[in-house]
Order: structure tokens, then sequence, then C-alpha cells
């Protein structure tokens, strides 16, 4: 159920994000949208793991800022294996739109669950 949760939190995201950023950021159509939600999980299951172990120690020198050029780099990523179906104009906009993203899909996670916002209690 969280995974269905956290799908429909991405594809929301990745679609105001194409809203917002309209001719830097687009899809061929909605199906190109949920395409993209698709990959994007899968990408941050396999290969986002590998890259944060790699960059750790940028990321601990900005203090985690560098997680958001991680994130836009994914994204670049998606748009290459997506080719026609996606078009991200530079890195820039990468960078903002992985930024809106992320917030999104954190925000609409916590506000319906997705995430589990209580610690598990250890039972002795």
């Amino acid at each position: 159920m969280r995974f269905v949760v956290r799908f429909i939190a991405n594809t929301v995201a990745i679609g105001v994000a194409a809203w917002l950023f309209r001719p830097h950021l687009e899809f061929a159509s909605f199906y190109a949208i949920l395409l993209a939600a698709v990959l994007l999980g899968i990408l941050n299951s396999t290969v986002r793991p590998l890259l944060r172990l790699l960059t750790l120690p940028l990321n601990l020198i900005t203090l985690g800022l560098f997680t958001l050029v991680l994130n836009a780099a994914i994204l670049m990523l998606l748009a290459w294996i997506m080719g026609e179906l996606m078009n991200v104009e530079n890195f820039g906009w990468a960078v903002l739109a992985a930024l809106v993203i992320s917030v999104i899909a954190s925000l609409m996670n916590i506000l319906t669950g997705g995430r589990r916002s209580k610690p598990r209690r250890r039972r002795y």
C-alpha cells in the first residue's frame, strides 16, 4: 500500500514540476509522466544509493546540499532513458525541477502517511 501512495505522490510531483517549468521540462503525454514516475522509482532504488555512497565526502562537506545535485543528475538520466517522451532543457532546470519534485513528493508522503512519521516501538 505504501508503494502505491509513494507512486501517486511522485506522479503528482512530476506533473506539478512539468506544469511549473513547462517550456523547460516537457513530457509527451500523461502516460509519459506515469512512465517517468515508475522509472524514477526504479532509479531511486537502484542507482541513487550507489551514487550517494560514491559522493558521500562531497555530501558531508556540503552538509547534504549535494543531494540536490544528485537528484538533478538522476532526473537528467531519466530524461536520457525516456528519449523523446521527456525533455529537460539543461542541468539548471533539472536542479529546479528536482527541488520541486522532492519537496512536493515529501509533503504528499507526510500528509498521506506514505512514510512512517512515528518511529517503531521496540518490544522488549
